[in-house]
């Protein structure tokens, strides 16, 4: 939890206000409503595919990854949810309980306060213009005149008209006005089923570098048109 524009003196009180949250949670609950309403955005966000869709999966899926679990199993996303809603069917206390579990009585708690220095701005300042003074000192006079020299061509380059005529240019008339049809092939890997462009299929299929197909797995999305 991370909390910003709170003063020092007030800390304690804000620490105060988190605790009292976390208590009147465990004591009044989470509304079922509100509940089903943030799985029922999940579900939707699964069939809300954004130009990021692949992306987005790809750093769900890093901390996972990077504690040695199989990223497949994440992928399954109706599963898991169905998994949380027999849970929440069995217990119906289940986020109250683990708020009490990890929150109220886990003693590990680490408080960070973070306070800006007022003078930070002033000390760079004046150590960037300490280091400037210092390196000028250090130039002979030929290094001088050569630093000059460069100055006075940088200048001159930039106050130069610039040749627009070097620009790519893309007139409205080239551009195709149908989209390529794309052929696209349906694969499983560990029972997820992709859509994919046939000559990626063609590669995920042929049984090589094995490793490589498990990672590009991920990378794929779900959609009818797009591989990572």
């Amino acid at each position: 939890m991370a909390m910003r524009a709170i003063k020092r003196i007030d800390s304690l009180q804000v620490l105060s206000l988190i605790d009292e949250t976390l208590k009147s949670t465990t004591s009044e609950g989470f509304p079922p409503e509100r509940v089903a309403s943030i799985l029922h955005k999940i579900e939707l966000s699964l069939k809300h595919q954004q130009s990021n869709f692949g992306l987005a999966i790809l750093l769900g899926l890093i901390a996972k990854w990077n504690h040695i679990q199989d990223p497949t199993n994440h992928l399954q996303i109706n599963q898991l949810i169905d998994k949380l809603k027999a849970e929440m069917k069995e217990c119906p206390r289940l986020f109250e309980d683990m708020v009490e579990k990890y929150f109220l009585q886990n003693p590990h708690v680490l408080v960070a306060q973070m306070t800006p220095d007022p003078d930070f701005e002033k000390r760079e300042k004046a150590a960037e213009e300490a280091l400037l003074r210092s390196k000028v000192e250090a130039l002979g006079a030929e290094e001088r005149k050569e630093v000059l020299k460069m100055a006075e061509a940088l200048q001159k380059q930039q106050n130069q008209e610039e040749d627009l005529s070097v620009l790519p240019i893309l007139k409205i008339s080239e551009i195709e006005r149908t989209v390529e049809a794309v052929e696209m092939e349906d694969i499983a890997i560990d029972d997820i089923q992709f859509k994919v462009r046939h000559d990626m299929a063609e590669f995920m299929n042929s049984g090589r570098r094995e490793r490589h197909r498990q990672y590009l797995c991920v990378l794929l999305h779900y959609e009818e048109h797009n591989v990572i």
